[in-house]
């Protein structure tokens, strides 16, 4: 249960950070990357 609550919050702040991305440049796509290489 943990785990899985703790993927859908990563899955939401990866699409919070696309919406950003999106409004401002794309520059953030190697930092997404290596978040998720982290995981």
């Amino acid at each position: 249960m943990l785990a899985f609550g703790t993927f859908i919050v990563a899955l939401i702040a990866l699409i919070v950070e696309l919406i950003k991305s999106q409004q401002k440049n794309n520059r953030l796509s190697s930092g997404k990357l290596a978040v998720i290489k982290c995981r």
